[in-house]
C-alpha cells in the first residue's frame, strides 16, 4: 500500500498541526500500514479449513494404504511360515 506522506504532511500542517506533530502522525500511519501489510501476508499463507480437510483426507489414504500393505505382508509371512512348518 502506497501512502503519499508529503501530501498528508501538507494537509496536516494546513489544518494547524506543527511539522513535528504531522511527522509523528505520518510515522504512526506508516507503521500501521506496515503491520496491516504483514498481517495480510500472514493471512494469505495460513491454511484454510478446506486445506486442512484435504490434508486429512490425504493422510487417511496413506494410513489406510500402509495398514493394508502391512496386513498383506503379515498374512503372507504367516502363510509362508505355516507352509514351512507343515512340510517337516
Amino acid at each position: 500500500m502506497s501512502i503519499d506522506t508529503l501530501a498528508i504532511s501538507r494537509s496536516l500542517r494546513g489544518a494547524g498541526f506543527s511539522e513535528a506533530q504531522a511527522d509523528a502522525l505520518i510515522e504512526a500511519v506508516r507503521a500501521s500500514a506496515d503491520v496491516a501489510g504483514r498481517l495480510d501476508s500472514i493471512e494469505q499463507r495460513m491454511a484454510t479449513k478446506t486445506d486442512l480437510l484435504e490434508m486429512k483426507a490425504d493422510l487417511l489414504k496413506w494410513i489406510i494404504g500402509i495398514v493394508l500393505s502391512s496386513t498383506v505382508i503379515n498374512v503372507g509371512a504367516v502363510i509362508a511360515l505355516a507352509t514351512l512348518l507343515t512340510r517337516h
